[in-house]
């Protein structure tokens, strides 16, 4: 009895070795490895430090790329505008039109930004996204700012019936028609 007793802790203390040494062995593929970054470049978040720039070869756009940890990663990505391969994190150019940039790191690729580069005598229009609005005070229309090849940009100063507003949204209360004012100014960051 004693030696069955004996027998029966010696299994159990080897099924308990045996089960703690595989579980041991076993990867956690979700913890970050000493060196190994791919735990936190399964996404990538692209943003740029403006809209839009003056396509005049000197002014420049800089690009900022973070992973899902939040690490800035943005000099150690390949940087595509218009699919064409960028020198670095910034975009400059001498051709107006609106450049789709997107950032790849470690086989990741980045969301896609638009950048307009405006022409140095640019002429813009204001445009809505809407063509009416109900006044009741909580419907309302995003202006923007559109230059000749159709490109929208969302800053500047607009103006309806005179009045200088202070944000891209239109809303009213008051039936009619709103008449909307040449742009004063185009804010170039």
């Amino acid at each position: 009895m004693i030696m069955r007793k004996k027998n029966q802790i010696r299994l159990v203390l080897l099924v308990m070795f045996f089960i703690g040494g595989f579980t041991a062995c076993d990867d956690d593929d979700d913890e970050k490895k000493d060196g190994d970054e791919s735990a936190t470049t399964n996404s990538l978040v692209l943003t740029a430090d403006r809209p839009y720039i003056t396509a005049n070869g000197s002014d420049k756009v800089t690009f900022t790329v973070k992973d899902a940890a939040g690490e800035d990663v943005s000099l150690k990505c390949v940087y595509k505008a218009n699919d064409e391969e960028l020198v670095d994190n910034t975009l400059t150019t001498t051709t107006p039109g609106t450049y789709k940039v997107s950032a790849t790191y470690k086989g990741v690729t980045s969301n896609m930004l638009d950048v307009v580069a405006l022409g140095e005598n640019v002429k813009l229009k204001v445009v809505a996204d809407k063509k009416s609005i109900i006044a009741d005070g909580g419907d309302f229309a995003c202006l923007y700012l559109e230059d000749e090849q159709g490109s929208r940009l969302p800053d500047g100063e607009f103006y309806v019936n005179g009045e200088k507003l202070n944000t891209p949204y239109f809303e009213t209360d008051k039936p009619g028609l709103a008449q909307f004012g040449k742009v004063k100014k185009l804010k170039m960051p």
